[in-house]
Order: structure tokens, then sequence, then C-alpha cells
């Protein structure tokens, strides 16, 4: 369990690698922009999920590299972030690619860019309290002062997601479990009774119903008292295209919320960024959004309400 999320990411990030070694030798900017884009959503999930990793020396054992130097997260994030200023100047005029060999984007390289510039902004947000003058001066220079250079994913549609087609090989890796390992771990409360004081559509998406309603069981409970089984994944999610999510529309405007919240945008409210989150992550779902959905009480926004509660809110 432990080393699977490991060596599968690794063996990725040499494939990207090697595609950047290819196209730079081709001279095929596109490639190469859209090579280190991939890498650096790569990494972030390797030192999000591991903490300090080896970055530099990374899949070096073709070199003879079998123990290479571990890198602190810092350096790693500040690396990545690099990266995807690379990749957005290389596909500035750059081509499109070839349509068959891209599954996300068919081929644009300006959706590309777009996706590299909201990849930035989900990785300046991470170490926002860790460095919050070098996140906040990033972020306004994408969002504010820069904004023609950085474009940003503006719709649905130009989400980055791998959508499963369930043919071979974009299906689903759910499709290989069994039923029962899909079914038998059940939905949290906190997660379904969220959905439902919102009377939010996509819980029928995502939770069975038991006795003709939602419900979900606490995270945890006393030993050897298990609660009664409730609601679980539907088995028709299992190769739901949209699993297949890397970065969609609306996390862009949750975290636009976040920082214009924190003062380091004001081009828009955190209000209209949050509101056009919440209603777009139910439209991507293909659902309407119900007429008094943002008046509802769970979801209602308050410009007099704390700033910790409107954290909490996004």
């Amino acid at each position: 369990e432990a080393d699977y999320l490991w060596n599968n990411w690794f063996l990725q990030i040499k494939n990207f690698k090697d595609v950047y070694k290819f196209a730079e030798d081709l001279d095929q900017k596109n490639y190469m922009g859209v090579s280190l884009i991939c890498q650096a959503w790569v990494f972030s999930m390797l030192t999000d999920t591991y903490g300090d990793i080896p970055y530099y020396q990374a899949s070096q054992a073709q070199e003879g590299n079998f123990m290479p130097k571990f890198d602190s997260q810092e350096e790693i994030y500040d690396q990545i972030i690099q990266q995807l200023d690379k990749a957005n100047n290389l596909l500035k005029n750059s081509a499109n690619l070839d349509g068959t060999s891209d599954p996300i984007y068919g081929g644009n390289i300006q959706l590309w860019r777009k996706f590299a510039n909201s990849l930035q902004l989900r990785l300046l947000l991470r170490i926002s309290n860790k460095n919050v003058d070098k996140a906040s001066q990033k972020i306004n220079e994408i969002v504010e002062t820069n904004s023609t250079n950085y474009p940003l994913i503006e719709n649905n549609t130009e989400s980055a997601i791998l959508k499963w087609t369930g043919v071979s090989p974009y299906v689903s890796p759910f499709n290989a479990w069994r039923n029962a390992d899909w079914y038998t771990p059940k939905l949290a409360s906190f997660f379904v009774d969220n959905l439902n004081e919102a009377g939010d559509p996509r819980l029928q998406k995502w939770a069975t119903a038991i006795d003709g309603e939602y419900q979900g069981i606490p995270s945890g409970y006393a030993i050897g008292n298990p609660p009664t089984a409730k609601s679980t994944f539907p088995l028709s999610l299992m190769n739901d295209p949209l699993l297949g999510n890397i970065l969609n529309y609306s996390e862009v405007q949750f975290i636009l919320a976040e920082a214009a919240l924190k003062g380091w945008i004001s081009s828009k409210s955190a209000k209209e960024y949050y509101e056009n989150a919440a209603t777009e992550a139910i439209k991507l779902w293909g659902y309407e959004v119900p007429s008094d959905y943002l008046n509802r009480e769970i979801i209602a926004w308050n410009d007099n309400d704390s700033f910790s509660k409107k954290m909490n809110q996004i």
C-alpha cells in the first residue's frame, strides 16, 4: 500500500522526462511545455504525499544512480512553480499538438497554458502559509498585474480532466475493482450530511439511497460497535468519465475566492468567485443549480460573517 503511489508516479516522471528530452532534440516547444506541466503535477502529488523526495536526481537509474539524493519539499515547490512558468512561456507561441496524442485537450496548446497557470495557483495557495509574501505576490501577478501573460481555466469545458471512455487505454482505474470493494466502504456523515443540508443534486450521483434517504455514518466509532451500514458509492460511479479529474474550473474559482478574501487580488469580490465556484461545481456534473441554492443557509455568503466562517465556507 505504501509504495504503490511512489513507484507508479516516479514511473510517470520518467515517461514525461523522456517526452521532454525527445521534444528538445526535435525543437518541439509544444511537447516540451506539456511535459513540464505534467512533471510539475506529478511531482506536486509526490511531495504532498511523502514530503522530501528525490527531485534533481529522480529517474536516473539508466545512468547508474540507484540511490538518488532527497530534496526538501520547499526546494521542490520552488522548482515546480518555476517549471510551470517556463511551460507557460514555451507554449506561448507554440503550434498545437497532434490531437490524437492528447486525451485531455485534443492538442489545444492554449488550453494547456490555462491548465499550467491554474495549476500554479493551486500550488501557490498551498505554500501561502509558509511564504505568504511570495505566494500572494505571484498570485496577484497571475490574476491582475500580468494577467494577459497568464490565461486561466475560464469554464467547465476547459477543466483538465482525463475523461474515461471505456476504450483502452482510457479505462477507469476502478474498472478492475470487484463490486464489493467499491460499495463495502460506507460514506461518512460529514460528506452526506453537508450535501443533504444544501439540497445538492450531485448527491444522487455520489451516494446510494438507503430506505429512501441518503445517510452517512460517523467517521469513527468505539471498538466493537460499528454503526449500521448506510449510503455507499453507486456502482455506476466506477466508470464515470469525470473521475479522471485533474483540476477543474470550480477549484480555480475557489482558489480565487480565498485569494480575494485574503486581499491578494481585488478585480472581483470573494463572494463573486465563491458563488460562481459553488454553482459551476454542480453544472460540471450535468445538473441544474436549484433556483434558491445560493440562499440556502449552509451555502449563503454573508459579507458580515467572520473571516474564519467565510474561509470555512470556501
